[in-house]
């Protein structure tokens, strides 16, 4: 396979990658903005996965404020398992579970002195922390607001421009053929 076969095979790949990722995000953000927004979810989930922006120092120094959590559904949780849950004024908090009661769990939150007063159902639970991603809750709780959907677009957008310009300055010059090497 020629040089110039192997650029145009990238170039669409390139291509097709940014579309797919494009597509993706959109459709992503889209389900996200309309559940939080439309459907009042604080915390919406796709296929059991969650994620949220931490915003209290109540899990420190293991999960800190501006860290982004990342949960999953579970059948079940056991005592000791970091879990995101809505309280029962709405506030979706990660604490951790620190007694089961009757199928109903006690949390705590690692910096505080004593374990919440409230229990927390099942049915109450977004799920259980998988990943801790450290300090990066602003920039994706960000990239979930239309102005971050946006921007993202826009950035999609240069790069695909900038990968078009670039496909259609080396068609020219293919076209153009050979410089000279220099005159005498």
């Amino acid at each position: 396979m020629s040089r110039a076969n192997v650029k145009k095979g990238v170039g669409i790949a390139l291509r097709v990658f940014l579309i797919l990722v494009a597509v993706l995000l959109i459709v992503y953000i889209a389900y996200m903005l309309i559940a939080r927004y439309a459907l009042h979810i604080p915390t919406p989930t796709v296929f059991g996965l969650g994620g949220a922006s931490v915003v209290s120092g109540s899990m420190e120094p293991e999960i800190s404020v501006g860290d982004y959590v990342i949960t999953l559904r579970q059948d079940s949780y056991a005592q000791g398992d970091v879990i995101m849950f809505y309280t029962q004024d709405g506030v979706c908090t990660t604490h951790r579970i620190v007694e089961i009661v009757d199928g109903s769990f006690r949390t705590k939150g690692d910096a505080n002195n004593a374990a919440d007063l409230f229990l927390v159902g099942a049915d109450d639970v977004v799920g259980k922390v998988v990943s801790v991603l450290p300090g990066v809750g602003a920039v994706i709780g960000f990239l979930q607001s239309p102005a971050g959907l946006c921007i993202l677009l826009a950035v999609i957008a240069v790069v695909w421009f900038a990968c078009e310009n670039f496909s259609r300055r080396k068609k020219q010059d293919e076209a153009d053929g050979p410089a000279d090497g220099g005159g005498e």
